[in-house]
């Protein structure tokens, strides 16, 4: 026997959930016997605009194809109800809403049907897709890579394409071992980077930025530019890091460019201004030194041969001869001294003067030469180029500690191109062509960047004797020869010049 007190209290529970609720019977149509508030306020209708299931579906869903299939489902929820069904319904004002339909029974001849409106939640569903797509469009199309990781190390939540082109890595792998991000990292920029990640995850700073480089799979070096952010919860916490990271190999090249050329400009101007300086210098020294010399020998003439001053005059003319020597040399510096060109063989120049070479180096150095044929000629001052060698021979012997060592002096010919002969000493650039050269080398104690950077320098000597003009007028008459000077050397390692 139906408790008809109990269906009533059964169905006033249900028209106070917050949901809409329609109670109808299982007669054909459908006949509907009441709707609560929350309906009428979900779809704008009442009871009266719609006295029957079937009017519902009729006024519910324009659609001819829908409406049956509606009718269908609700002839299948008679006989067989507890089913969910979305639906997408037309309301009273015009407005389409998406809503979940859920149809049981109440005794005997009566159904009750509740809805739920989700219509929101499918929207934001929506925009959170339409979002993630935007995004991946984003990220698939732009070549820097957004990442995503949260506090587990062993996972990777998302990193965009353009890793594969940065790092040489797929992305894959990444998702496989999160690490092979930090594994390419050089050794001495690892530390820095760890350091930044770490304060970072422990909310110690709310975005980090750092630079790196890392070494591709394929040998080739790349500088890289990283940005996180970190996201908090509701307490604070930091529970994950987003971030950029793109390729600058570009700009730090251009950087090391700029400063290389600005390096250059600096040492050019420097050798320029000494080379004033020096030429001026031994120009109006040399005058006096003219006039030195000249009277000192007009008084040897008038002096005879067992006067007690004729000594002190030799002395004199020795020093001033001395000074002229090393007025040349500054000379020579500036590229003020005279050239008396000729065609001459660098080969042919070393060997007339070997013996030499050999008398003037350390007699526990070996003197080994060579060529790298063909050696061209070149329109030069003998003269001057010999002082090159033998200032170039000097120093590869000074430079031989007492176990002594080997000084190689090769000649040859190479075709130079205009990096080859961009170099921060000279007062031009030189073009690019086909040039002879003599190259020095000795396996002595090197030298370190400092004193590279200052062997061209007047006056700059590390000998315990000297002028520290050798190398200065080895520039000077090079650079009048419209050549350069190449030196490479490593503490330990030796020179070649």
């Amino acid at each position: 026997m139906i408790d008809h007190e109990l269906l009533d209290e059964t169905q006033q529970a249900l028209f106070n959930l917050p949901c809409g609720v329609v109670v109808a019977s299982t007669s054909a149509d459908g006949e509907i016997q009441q709707v609560n508030a929350e309906f009428t306020t979900i779809t704008g209708y009442t009871r009266e605009d719609i006295p029957t299931v079937r009017d519902w579906v009729q006024r519910a869903y324009p659609d001819p194809e829908y409406r049956a299939m509606v009718m269908r489902n609700w002839e299948r929820d008679v006989s067989n109800p507890g089913l969910d069904v979305f639906y997408r319904v037309r309301c009273a004002d015009g407005s389409d809403k998406e809503l979940l339909l859920r149809a049981g029974r109440l005794g005997n001849s009566r159904m009750v049907v509740a809805l739920l409106d989700l219509s929101e939640f499918h929207l934001a569903q929506r925009e959170l897709r339409e979002s993630e797509d935007r995004f991946r469009m984003i990220a698939h199309t732009v070549d820097q890579v957004f990442w995503i990781v949260g506090l587990d190390p062993e996972r990777m939540e998302y990193v965009s394409p353009a890793f594969e082109s940065i790092w040489g890595l797929p992305a894959e792998e990444l998702y496989k071992d999160p690490t092979q991000w930090f594994a390419p990292i050089l050794d001495e920029d690892r530390p820095a980077v760890k350091t930044a990640w770490d304060q970072a995850l422990a909310g110690e700073a709310d975005s980090v930025k750092f630079e790196y480089r890392i070494l591709r799979p394929d040998g080739e070096l790349r500088w890289i530019e990283d940005s996180g952010f970190s996201i908090r919860d509701g307490g604070g916490r930091v529970v994950r890091m987003v971030g950029i990271a793109k390729d600058v190999t570009l700009r730090k090249e251009a950087e090391e460019a700029r400063h290389a050329l600005e390096q250059r400009m600096f040492l050019a101007q420097k050798m320029e201004s000494l080379g004033v300086l020096a030429g001026g210098v031994a120009h109006d020294f040399n005058n006096l030194l003219l006039v030195v010399l000249g009277n000192a020998e007009l008084a040897l003439l008038d002096l005879s041969p067992e006067s007690r001053v004729r000594e002190k005059l030799d002395s004199i003319r020795r020093a001033a001869r001395s000074a002229a020597d090393l007025a040349g040399q500054m000379l020579a510096y500036s590229g003020r001294s005279e050239f008396v060109l000729s065609d001459l063989d660098l080969q042919q120049l070393v060997e007339e003067f070997t013996d030499l070479l050999e008398a003037m180096v350390t007699k526990k150095a070996e003197m080994k030469f060579g060529t790298d044929e063909p050696v061209y000629t070149i329109k030069g001052d003998v003269t001057q180029i010999r002082q090159v060698v033998l200032n170039l021979v000097a120093n590869a012997s000074d430079a031989l500690d007492e176990a002594g060592g080997e000084i190689t002096i090769t000649t040859g010919s190479l075709m130079c191109d205009a990096v080859y002969l961009r170099v921060p000493h000279l007062d031009h650039e030189r073009e690019p062509g086909l040039y002879s050269y003599v190259q020095v080398s000795d396996t002595g104690s090197g030298m370190d960047e400092e004193t590279r950077t200052r062997i061209f320098d007047p006056f700059f000597t590390t000998k315990f004797t000297g002028r520290g003009l050798g190398m200065a007028s080895a520039l000077g008459i090079v650079n009048g020869h419209r050549g350069v000077i190449k030196v490479s050397s490593e503490p330990g390692r030796g020179t070649t010049v």
